[in-house]
């Protein structure tokens, strides 16, 4: 069963909704996730702080000692065993 963008998403919602303008299906987004997140981090909130080249979490994050993170990443919840991978 193929689910379609809109029966996902309600993407008026999603700061990143301009990736999926255009799309019928979520995995049609995944090549411009990149450069979302480069434009995206440049008008992040204060809150956000660069932690490595191209990774920015909200400040006070807790990300766990297993975590693996590959930017570009922005604002994840990193919990035990998670891989970030762009």
């Amino acid at each position: 069963m193929k689910v379609s963008v809109n029966e996902l998403l309600n993407i008026e919602e999603l700061d990143a909704r301009a990736i999926f303008e255009g799309v019928k299906y979520p995995w049609e987004a995944l090549t411009e996730i990149k450069d979302f997140i480069f434009e995206y981090s440049k008008n992040l909130p204060s809150d956000f702080e660069r932690i490595e080249e191209f990774v920015w979490v909200g400040k006070g994050t807790t990300i766990e000692k297993s975590v693996l993170i590959k930017g570009p990443a922005i604002g994840l919840q990193l919990r035990n065993q998670a891989f970030c991978l762009h």
